[in-house]
C-alpha cells in the first residue's frame, strides 16, 4: 500500500480517509502488523485498479474488441461504485436530518417535562403534608423525573458525538465518490 500511496502523493491521513479507517490502521497495515477490513480492502483494490488503469497501457496481446470490453466492464464497475456511494450518501444525509430532528424533539420534550415538574413542585408545596393529594403529586413527580432521565439518555444517542460520527462517515463516502468519479473522468479524457 505504501508504494501506491506514494505514487498517488497521498499522506497516510488521505489514504485513511478514503478507506474509512484511522491513520494508525494505515501505519500498522503498511508495516505488516494488521490487515484491513473487507470494506477497506475492497476500496484499496478499487484505488489500485483505478491507478493501474490510469498509468499502465493495456497489454499488446489483447485484440481491440477484448480491450474495449475490459475497459467497458471496468468503467461499469466504477459507475456502479459511484452510484452506490451516491445511495449511501443519501442514506447518511437522511439519517443526519432524522437525528437532528429527533434531537430537537427531545429538547422540546425536556423543556416540557421541566416545566411540568416545576408546576407539580409548586402544587405540592400548596397541598397539606401527608395527604393523598400530596402522595399523588409525588408519584407524578417521580414519573416526570423518570421521563426526563429517559429523554436525556435518548438525547445522548443523537447528540453531537453521534452526529459528528455520522458526518465523518458522510464525508468519507463523498471522498470515495470523488475518487471514483475522477478515475472515470481521467479514463474518458484519455479515451480508454
Amino acid at each position: 500500500m505504501r508504494s501506491l500511496r506514494n505514487a498517488l502523493l497521498f499522506t497516510q491521513q488521505d489514504m485513511a480517509l478514503l478507506l474509512g479507517v484511522s491513520r494508525s490502521t494505515i501505519t500498522m497495515h503498511e508495516n505488516g502488523w494488521r490487515e484491513l477490513s473487507t470494506a477497506a480492502s475492497l476500496m484499496e483494490t478499487l484505488i489500485m485498479e483505478c491507478y493501474a488503469a490510469a498509468t499502465i497501457e493495456p497489454p499488446v496481446h489483447l485484440n481491440h474488441l477484448q480491450e474495449k470490453n475490459d475497459l467497458t466492464l471496468f468503467k461499469k464497475k466504477i459507475r456502479y461504485e459511484i452510484a452506490k456511494c451516491e445511495q449511501d450518501v443519501e442514506v447518511c444525509e437522511e439519517k443526519l436530518i432524522q437525528m437532528k430532528d429527533e434531537c430537537l424533539r427531545l429538547q422540546v420534550k425536556q423543556v416540557t417535562l421541566t416545566i411540568l415538574k416545576s408546576r407539580l413542585d409548586a402544587r405540592r408545596s400548596k397541598v397539606k403534608q401527608g395527604s393523598n393529594e400530596q402522595q399523588r403529586i409525588l408519584k407524578q413527580i417521580e414519573c416526570v423525573e423518570y421521563f426526563q432521565r429517559e429523554a436525556g439518555l435518548l438525547q445522548e444517542k443523537c447528540g453531537i458525538l453521534a452526529r459528528l460520527e455520522l458526518q465523518y462517515q458522510l464525508d468519507r463516502l463523498k471522498a470515495q465518490k470523488r475518487v471514483a468519479e475522477n478515475a472515470l473522468k481521467y479514463m474518458e479524457q484519455k479515451n480508454y
